[in-house]
């Protein structure tokens, strides 16, 4: 729904292929900082990769910034990424899910 919402707004929409290369770019950096400490498993449906999405700039980058910042960074034994996307009937699910764990008081 969010991104039929966001359809109209001109300037606001970006069109890639899963994933896009700034993403690819920016977990090859993490990945070296992080070493052996953050595995990243891409799940992209077929139907989703075979066709160029309309999605807003920077919405898959700032789900994966935040899950690298708080689910791996904090986490001595780091973890897997998992970053996965299909279609639900005509709507688009994107997920980014990492070990850490909301009930967990946040770090200083």
């Amino acid at each position: 729904r969010l991104l039929s919402a966001c359809a109209g707004l001109r300037g606001v929409m970006h069109c890639y292929s899963f994933g896009p290369r700034e993403l690819e770019d920016y977990l090859a950096l993490e990945q070296i900082r992080h070493e052996n400490r953050l595995r990243v498993r891409w799940e992209i449906a077929e139907n989703v990769r075979a066709g160029v999405l309309t999605v807003p700039p920077m919405l898959l980058q700032t789900l994966v910034e935040n899950a690298v910042k708080y689910g791996i960074s904090s986490r001595r034994e780091g973890g897997e990424l998992v970053i996965s996307a299909r279609f639900e009937g005509a709507a688009l699910n994107i997920r980014v899910t990492n070990p850490g764990d909301l009930s967990a008081p946040a770090s200083p």
